[in-house]
């Protein structure tokens, strides 16, 4: 029961872009199963502190340069966005704070909002399944209103569901005081 409240995500659909929260590399391996099939033109890759080491077992041409970026920030302040649009793969230090998935959900808001096309309508954001509704919400706290967000889920991770709704709960408070600032 209280993984199914947790549990938002809806099935994928074309989007003009997707965006994949740090975490299990099930993850990451899904939402670029979505690229490749063509749910999306573009991939963002949000790689945590520790994930940079195995990216390269994600099998991509490039990393954007993720490897040469990690030796020059020292490993606390390791977290990056990798993305992927075409032939072209970028990548972009993001500075860590002390929520994650908030911190990703407001860099990603930015990286969204910053773009001079603004051509994301349409985001599919993923995660596992017991994470969404809080990953949602974060990225809602931080988006304008003109932006579909829909939250889509991979293989469910092996996260309490208990330990996520004490973590949904601490986020609600904290986006309230985002969304009033």
């Amino acid at each position: 029961m209280l993984c199914k409240f947790l549990d938002v995500t809806r099935p994928p659909e074309k989007a003009d872009l997707i965006f994949v929260f740090a975490g299990r590399e099930e993850r990451k391996r899904y939402g670029l199963e979505l690229y490749e099939k063509g749910y999306a033109p573009r991939i963002i890759l949000s790689v945590g502190r520790f994930e940079w080491r195995r990216f390269t077992e994600l099998g991509l041409a490039s990393d954007g340069g993720l490897v040469t970026l990690v030796a020059t920030i020292e490993a606390p302040k390791r977290h990056f966005f990798v993305e992927i649009a075409g032939t072209e793969t970028t990548c972009r230090a993001v500075a860590p704070e002390r929520y994650g998935t908030l911190t990703e959900a407001r860099a990603f808001a930015t990286r969204v909002e910053d773009d001079e096309n603004n051509a994301a309508k349409t985001i599919l954001l993923v995660s596992s399944p017991e994470h969404s509704r809080r990953c949602l919400m974060a990225t809602k706290s931080f988006m304008a209103r003109r932006h579909r967000l829909i939250p889509i889920g991979c293989a469910p991770s092996r996260d309490s569901c208990v330990r996520e709704l004490v973590k949904w709960i601490g986020y609600r408070a904290l986006t309230a005081t985002c969304a009033g600032q």
